[in-house]
C-alpha cells in the first residue's frame, strides 16, 4: 500500500506568528515617521498635508514647471482683456530651495490702463486658480499718489513662489504709460561735501510691509546703515524679522492696518481699524496687533487715507500707545491726516513722513528721492523717508546712501527724529 502524504505541520506557532505580523507593522510604521523626519530636517516647511514634507525633501513638485503655468495664465489674462505683453513684466526676486526642489521667487507686475477695472482683472485671476496648482496666501491693496495696487502672494503647499501686483495707472494706456521711463539722478552737487558731526542734517529711512517677503527682508536688515523697520501685524514671517532686527540692532515699529478711502475696493488687510468700530473694539485690535510684536518701540500707519481723518478714533489710538510709552509716525497717506497734531497734542512722541521713495519703482527715481530727502534735511535739520520690500528700493540704498554719508548727512533710527 503506497502511503499517504501527511503535509507537516509548522513549527512556528499562532502567537509567534501574530508576534511577527506585528514587528512588520511596528517596523513599517517606524520607517513612515523615519520618512518625514527625514523631509522635516531637509526642509523647514510644512505643507498643508504631511506628505508635502516629503515631496520637498526629495523635489517631487517641480516648482518651476509650475511657475511657467502661471506666467502663461497671466498672459493669457491679458490677451483676453486686450492689453499688450509689454504690459507685463517680470522681475526675479531671490532663489529659493526647501529640500532638494529649487525655484525662483518671481514678481509678476501688470500695468492696467486707468479705462480697465481692476477689480475685474483680479476676479479672472480668480476665476482661473483652479486650474493652476497655486494658492492665494495673501491678498493686499495700496493707494498711493491716487495709483490703486493689488499684491497677491502665492505659493505652493503654504511656501511663497510668486507675487503679482497689479497697478492700476492713471494715465492713458500707452506703452510710455505702461513701462515708465528712469527718471534722471538728481545732481550730486547739491549735497556739499561736509564732516559728520553731531549738527549734521540726519535722515530717517523706514521701510514699510515688512513681514511678507523674507528674503529681500533679510538683505534690507542686513544694510551696514541703521534703517528703521515697520511690521504688519500677523504676517507670516514677523517672528523671523523680529529676531533678524535685533541681531543687526534695528528699531522695529508695528505698522498698523487702517481704514483707507475707498474702502472696501481699498483693503489694508485682515484686522485693520475701521471707522464704523467702537472704542471696545478699536482697543482690542491695538492690543492683539501689539502683542504679535511686542519688540516695537513705535508705530505707523498701514494706509489708513481715512482713519487718520478721524480724531475720535485716533485719539483712542493714541490713548494705548501712550500707556506703552511708544511714538507715532504719521506715514502721512493723506494730506488732510490728524494723527500728528492729535499725537502732540496728547503728548505722545511723534514726526510724520516727508519723502516716499519708492511710489515709482524704478531705480533712478528711488535715487532721486533719496538725493531729495537728503537735500530736505540739509535745509530744515532733517528728514524721513518710507520705502518698501522691493529689490529696486535696496539696490537703489546701497548705491545712493554711500553718497549721501560722503555729503556729511548722518543716517539715524527714526526714533531719533521724534519728538
Amino acid at each position: 500500500m503506497t502511503p499517504r502524504f501527511v503535509p507537516r505541520r509548522s513549527s512556528v506557532s499562532a502567537p509567534l506568528r501574530r508576534r511577527v505580523s506585528r514587528s512588520w507593522i511596528i517596523a513599517i510604521a517606524l520607517l513612515g515617521g523615519l520618512c518625514l523626519a527625514a523631509g522635516a530636517f531637509f526642509t523647514s516647511t510644512t505643507g498643508k498635508h504631511v506628505l508635502s514634507t516629503l515631496r520637498f525633501a526629495f523635489g517631487w513638485y517641480d516648482i518651476p514647471a509650475q511657475q511657467r503655468q502661471l506666467q502663461y495664465v497671466l498672459k493669457d489674462i491679458l490677451r483676453q482683456t486686450g492689453l499688450d505683453e509689454q504690459a507685463y513684466q517680470r522681475d526675479h526676486l531671490q532663489s529659493q530651495q526647501r529640500g532638494r526642489e529649487r525655484w525662483r521667487l518671481w514678481r509678476h507686475r501688470i500695468a492696467i490702463p486707468a479705462d480697465l477695472s481692476l477689480t475685474a482683472f483680479e476676479k479672472r485671476l480668480r476665476e482661473r486658480m483652479p486650474d493652476l496648482p497655486h494658492d492665494i496666501m495673501a491678498r493686499r491693496s495700496r493707494e498711493l499718489d491716487r495709483q490703486l495696487s493689488v499684491a497677491f502672494t502665492l505659493g505652493v503647499a503654504n511656501v511663497p513662489t510668486d507675487i503679482c501686483i497689479f497697478t492700476q495707472i492713471p494715465s492713458s494706456p500707452s506703452v510710455a504709460a505702461v513701462v515708465p521711463k528712469p527718471e534722471p539722478l538728481a545732481p550730486r552737487a547739491v549735497l556739499k561735501r561736509a564732516p559728520v558731526t553731531n549738527a549734521s542734517p540726519q535722515i530717517a529711512i523706514v521701510i514699510d510691509d515688512m513681514g511678507w517677503e523674507l528674503p529681500i527682508a533679510q538683505d534690507l536688515l542686513a544694510l551696514d546703515h541703521p534703517l528703521s523697520f515697520a511690521v504688519l501685524p500677523q504676517a507670516p514671517y514677523q517672528s523671523k524679522i523680529a529676531e533678524a532686527a535685533r541681531q543687526h540692532k534695528r528699531e522695529l515699529l508695528l505698522h498698523l492696518p487702517m481704514e483707507p478711502h475707498g474702502y472696501p475696493k481699498v483693503n489694508p488687510g485682515p484686522n485693520a481699524l475701521l471707522g464704523n468700530m467702537d472704542s471696545n473694539q478699536i482697543v482690542k485690535l491695538v492690543r492683539r496687533a501689539l502683542r504679535s510684536l511686542p519688540q516695537v518701540v513705535g508705530v505707523n500707519n498701514h494706509m489708513g487715507s481715512s482713519l487718520t481723518e478721524n480724531p475720535q478714533v485716533m485719539r483712542i489710538v493714541m490713548r494705548e500707545l501712550k500707556r506703552r510709552d511708544l511714538f507715532f509716525l504719521d506715514s502721512r497717506t493723506s494730506a488732510d491726516s490728524r494723527a500728528y497734531q492729535i499725537a502732540r497734542d496728547m503728548g505722545i512722541p511723534t514726526a510724520k513722513r516727508h519723502v516716499f521713495l519708492d511710489n515709482n519703482v524704478q531705480q533712478a527715481h528711488i535715487s532721486a528721492q533719496l538725493h531729495q530727502l537728503a537735500q530736505m534735511a540739509s535745509e530744515q535739520g532733517h528728514a524721513i523717508g518710507i520705502g518698501h520690500p522691493y529689490p529696486e528700493t535696496l539696490h537703489a540704498l546701497k548705491h545712493t546712501l554711500p553718497i549721501i554719508l560722503q555729503a556729511g548727512v548722518r543716517i539715524v533710527p527714526i526714533s531719533r527724529l521724534v519728538n
